[in-house]
């Protein structure tokens, strides 16, 4: 992780490597391209263990990272939110959060309108597509 000060607009990257039966290994190099292609700037991380996006989110926070784009599936969309509803750095609401859907079952995605094609999906990006989501907490 960059050490120095972190860019407001820099997006934090939480990668499953395993997401999709593996098809992220294949899918986010073609992505990330689309992305700084346009300008967008990324910091990358990838998941080692099971519950490991909890973990990453509250280390991005706490450098003053702001933004979270998990690449992954349902599980790994699960493990982000859970994180940054966890912690307790700064408020949820300071957040933004996106997914790349690159999952076998993409069940939230489905729900919220997200596209499945790169290209769509990198212009919902761009565009501020959001879509607002009960987190149902108790």
């Amino acid at each position: 992780m960059n050490k120095n000060r972190v860019n407001p607009e820099t997006w934090y990257v939480i990668i499953n490597p395993v997401g999709g039966n593996g098809s992220v290994q294949k899918r986010w190099p073609v992505i990330r391209s689309m992305l700084q292609d346009r300008g967008v700037l990324l910091e990358e991380v990838f998941t080692r263990h099971k519950m490991h996006a909890v973990e990453l989110v509250e280390t991005a926070l706490v450098h003053g990272f702001r933004r979270m784009l998990a690449v992954g599936g349902d599980g790994t969309n699960n493990e982000v939110i859970n994180g940054i509803m966890l912690q307790q750095v700064v408020p949820t609401n300071e957040i933004l959060y996106a997914l790349l859907p690159i999952g076998t079952g993409n069940d939230w995605i489905r729900t919220h309108g997200i596209s499945r094609n790169p290209e769509t999906w990198v212009n919902m990006l761009l565009e501020g597509y959001s879509d607002l989501q009960d987190i149902g907490q108790v």
